[in-house]
């Protein structure tokens, strides 16, 4: 389901919708996380570029979730999304270096193969971006 770009306030309500694979809310104005307890299927979750979005849906029953995209709000790390060991991808956006530093350090320890981190950073009005996987890591 692609509901991006629809000035949104308020999340559908989609927990009914136990064989949605797909749920892209980018670039809205959502408040709130949609509830997905129910949506066990759901492989990617899009919520990048909510501004005003800033706490992450219950994802733990989400058991598929692959690509969880949360650039562009003003969520700050999710601490238990790395449990989900069927991640792939994680998007999140980050305001400042020191913060980058204190998530990059967590992140990095529990990164899954595999899987590929890109970290939004802006810095004194600059926008950056890094995209990193756990096979550049294994030189190190």
């Amino acid at each position: 389901m692609d509901l991006s770009h629809n000035r949104i306030n308020e999340p559908p309500v989609v927990d009914f919708c136990t064989k949605l694979s797909e749920l892209r809310l980018g670039w809205n104005k959502l408040r709130r996380p949609p509830v997905i307890s129910n949506n066990t299927k759901l492989k990617i979750l899009d919520l990048s570029y909510n501004p005003t979005l800033s706490e992450i849906p219950d994802i733990s029953n989400c058991s598929e979730l692959e690509h969880l995209w949360l650039s562009g709000t003003n969520i700050k790390y999710p601490p238990d999304v790395l449990e989900h060991k069927r991640l792939k991808s994680l998007a999140l956006c980050v305001f400042n270096l020191p913060e980058l530093h204190k998530i990059a350090i967590k992140i990095l320890k529990r990164l899954l193969p595999n899987m590929r981190l890109t970290i939004f950073l802006r810095d004194e009005n600059v926008w950056e971006d890094a995209s990193i996987t756990s096979a550049d890591l294994a030189p190190l």
